[in-house]
């Protein structure tokens, strides 16, 4: 009953989820994965933050080299479809309101990190009624055209080490 409590306690939070998980069976001891070398194309790297720089390059430009991987299509895709395709899913068709972009900044965690462009969600939070409207826009714009701004697409990586 105890863990049930608190499995439905921490249903939205995943971290707090795992750690009911472990202590319920038994496993509280967090190990650290201690990574002593590392190959790359026939070279072994034994330096931690060779290592970690490693990893960091990897991550950072694995979506690039899967995108690089994709051979291009003669379509523009400027073109809608035939009248009598099916499609079951068609996002032009999805109700969006500006309440609803308010209700969703403010499910945000608060975190006063900066993002890529030095924004907190705890100062997005507090503007959410002024940049609404703004935000709306730009969402009902994607949704109608299937295209997401360039700006919206950017991440700020950051490898932490976890012992």
């Amino acid at each position: 009953m105890y863990f049930e409590n608190k499995l439905k306690k921490h249903q939205s939070d995943a971290k707090k989820t795992w750690q009911t998980i472990r202590r319920a069976i038994g496993k509280n001891n967090k190990k650290g994965l201690n990574i002593q070398s590392l190959s790359v194309n026939n070279l072994t790297y034994t330096d931690p933050l060779t290592i970690a720089n490693m990893f960091n390059e990897f991550f950072k430009n694995v979506a690039k080299n899967v995108a690089e991987s994709i051979h291009p299509t003669n379509s523009d895709f400027t073109t809608k479809p035939p009248q009598n395709t099916d499609f079951s899913f068609n996002f032009d068709s999805i109700p969006l309101t500006q309440t609803e972009v308010i209700e969703a900044i403010h499910q945000i965690k608060p975190k006063n990190t900066a993002d890529i462009d030095g924004i907190s969600s705890n100062f997005v939070k507090k503007i959410a009624s002024p940049i609404s409207f703004p935000l709306y826009i730009i969402f009902k714009n994607s949704f109608l055209t299937g295209r997401v701004p360039h700006q919206l697409k950017d991440a700020k990586i950051i490898p932490l080490f976890k012992s």
